[in-house]
């Protein structure tokens, strides 16, 4: 139920999704998976529209150079993701009680060690998990946390 919850803030931003298969020299490759965002004003959303984009790019989506309202993720040959409502669902869900987002709590595990005791791609993990959870913190939950003098 919070799954679903954190999911609907999202509400209708997408216009439409598409996966395309990248083949090459007979082999696929990859996978390109896209969103086409829908007009901000036909948008029914929790998330501004600064907002929205902030959070797909921490769900590893890019906007297009020619189009920037088309975000893209490359996924390498067969490999799986996460779709940014589902992500945003889950995160949701874990940030209101952890035992409900058990993905995002193996995820979250990388915050337990420093940057200095990762390699280079649990480390990358590492501090995009961490914007995550701030992006949950200062916009979603909208709790802005004090300056100390």
């Amino acid at each position: 139920m919070l799954i679903a919850l954190g999911e609907s803030l999202l509400g209708n931003y997408c216009l439409s999704k598409s996966v395309h298969e990248i083949w090459e020299e007979g082999a696929m490759k990859g996978k390109e998976f896209a969103v086409d965002l829908r007009p901000v004003k036909e948008r029914r959303i929790f998330l501004n529209d600064s907002e929205l984009r902030e959070y797909l790019s921490l769900a590893q989506l890019s906007p297009g150079v020619q189009n920037p309202d088309r975000f893209r993720m490359l996924i390498n040959g067969n490999e799986a993701f996460t779709p940014a409502g589902l992500l945003f669902g889950l995160l949701y869900a874990w940030y209101v009680n952890n035992r409900f987002g058990g993905i995002i709590n193996y995820e979250a595990s990388l915050l337990r060690w420093k940057i200095n005791e990762l390699i280079p791609k649990p480390s990358m993990e590492r501090v995009r998990m961490q914007k995550r959870i701030d992006f949950f913190r200062n916009v979603v939950f909208r709790q802005g946390m004090p300056l100390s003098s």
